[in-house]
C-alpha cells in the first residue's frame, strides 16, 4: 500500500506540477496524515523538493510540493545503421543534452563490432557529462531488430547483429541498468502517450526506413508477441513468388518498401542516384516521368496492402507512419485510404507519427519508467 500510495503522489505532482499538501490531499484521496508521512521520505530521497511561493494576498507564503525531475536522469539512444543519437533526459522528461554521432565510419560498411563499441564510447561519454549535472540512474536503446527478454538482439540485419546479448554487455560495461528494445515498440509507446495515438486504447504504429517494422497497443497496453516477434512486418509477403525465396535478413516487404528497395527500384528505372528517394521519385512524377509516376503507384499499393492485413488483424483505430521513409509519405495518404475504403472491414485513421526524437523520448520513457518502478520507496 505504501508503495502504491508514493506512486500516486509522485505521479500526481508529475502531472499537476507545484501543489499544496491540503491539495494533494484533495486529489489523491489519501488521508492528511499518510501524504505527511510519505511526502517526508520523498523529500528525504530527492524525488521532490519543497518550494515556497508568494501569496498573492500577501498572508505566509504557501509551501508547495513539486517533483524534483533533475533528482536523476536517464541515458537515451536511438541505434541506427548509418547514426546515433544520444541524450540525457531528467526524470521529468526535459532534453539535458543531444548528440548524434556517425555509427561507422563515412562510406564503411556496418561492422558489428565497431558499431557495438561505438555504441559503448557514446554511453561513456554522455555518463560523464550526465554525473554533475543529472546522475544517470538508467539507459535505454531502441534498436532495428527483434529483441528478447533481457536485451537479447536476436537479429537486427541492419546493424549485421544475430544473438547479440546487448542488454548483459552494456550493463556489464556501464555498471548501469540497461533496457533494450525494439525501435518500432519505441516508436508506438510514445506515440500512444504523446501523439497521434493519445487517447486511443488500440493503434498500430508503423516506422519505413531501412527496414520495416510495427509496434502494436491493444487495450492501451504495448504487445510484442511471442519471443518479442509481433510486428515484424519486413517479413510479409506479397505474392505467390515470394515464397520462392528464403529470406535471412531483410524480408519480402521491406526488400521492397524500404529505404534500400526504393533506391534500389529507382536505379533500375534509370533514376539518378540523388533522385532514388520516395520524395525524389513523387518529384520526378510531377514533372511526368512516367516510370517514377508507376513507381510512386506501386508503393501506394504496397503501403495499402500492409495497411490493409494489420487492420483486418487487429483493427486499430489509429495507424501512424514513422521512420525516415514513412514520415515522407504525407501526400500518399489521401490515395492509400482510398484504397481501403470498401475493401477492409474498417478504415483507421491513418496519420504520419508525430513526436518528434521519437524513438530517444521513447526510450527515456521505458528508462523513465524501469527507474520509477524500482525506486526504494516504490517497494518500501
Amino acid at each position: 500500500m505504501a508503495q502504491a500510495n508514493a506512486a500516486l503522489i509522485v505521479d500526481t505532482l508529475r502531472e499537476h506540477g507545484g501543489l499544496a499538501r491540503s491539495e494533494l490531499v484533495r486529489i489523491t484521496g489519501l488521508s492528511r496524515a499518510t501524504v505527511n508521512r510519505l511526502s517526508g521520505s520523498l523529500l528525504a530521497e530527492g524525488l521532490i523538493m519543497d518550494d515556497r511561493q508568494s501569496d498573492s494576498t500577501g498572508g505566509r507564503p504557501a509551501r508547495q510540493l513539486r517533483y524534483n525531475g533533475l533528482w536523476s536522469g536517464v541515458l537515451a539512444f536511438d541505434l541506427g545503421p548509418h547514426k546515433i543519437t544520444g541524450a540525457v533526459i531528467d526524470m521529468a522528461g526535459a532534453f539535458i543534452h543531444r548528440e548524434i554521432r556517425p555509427t561507422v565510419k563515412p562510406g564503411a560498411m556496418p561492422d558489428p563490432r565497431q558499431i557495438y563499441d561505438t555504441l559503448v564510447q557514446f554511453a561513456l561519454d554522455l555518463l560523464d557529462f550526465a554525473r554533475k549535472r543529472c546522475p544517470t540512474a538508467a539507459i535505454a536503446v531502441s534498436v532495428p531488430g527483434r529483441v528478447q527478454e533481457g536485451g537479447l538482439v536476436e537479429f537486427a540485419p541492419a546493424l549485421q547483429w544475430w544473438s547479440m546479448p546487448l542488454g548483459d554487455l552494456l550493463q556489464e560495461r556501464l555498471g548501469v541498468p540497461v533496457l533494450v528494445e525494439n525501435d518500432v515498440n519505441v516508436l508506438a509507446l510514445v506515440e500512444h502517450r504523446q501523439g497521434a495515438g493519445a487517447g486511443c486504447a488500440d493503434m498500430v504504429a508503423i516506422s519505413i526506413g531501412t527496414g520495416i517494422g510495427a509496434g502494436v497497443v491493444l487495450g492501451n497496453q504495448l504487445r510484442r508477441g511471442w519471443q518479442g516477434g509481433a510486428g515484424e512486418l519486413g517479413y510479409l509477403l506479397l505474392e505467390p513468388a515470394s515464397l520462392d525465396h528464403a529470406w535471412p535478413g531483410f524480408g519480402d516487404l521491406e526488400s521492397r518498401l524500404g529505404r534500400t528497395g526504393i533506391a534500389r527500384r529507382a536505379e533500375e528505372l534509370g533514376v539518378a542516384e540523388t533522385e532514388r528517394t520516395l520524395e525524389g521519385l513523387q518529384a520526378l512524377a510531377a514533372s511526368g516521368h512516367e516510370g517514377a509516376a508507376a513507381l510512386v503507384r506501386a508503393i501506394t499499393d504496397e503501403v495499402a496492402f500492409t495497411v490493409a492485413n494489420i487492420c483486418v488483424l487487429l483493427s486499430p483505430e489509429v495507424v501512424a507512419l514513422g521512420g525516415q521513409v514513412g514520415r515522407t509519405m504525407g501526400d500518399l495518404l489521401p490515395a492509400v485510404r482510398s484504397r481501403l475504403t470498401g475493401r477492409i472491414p474498417s478504415v483507421p485513421r491513418l496519420v504520419l507519427a508525430s513526436v518528434a526524437d521519437a524513438e530517444v523520448v521513447g526510450a527515456a520513457e521505458l528508462a523513465r519508467d524501469h527507474v520509477l518502478a524500482m525506486n526504494s520507496l516504490r517497494s518500501s
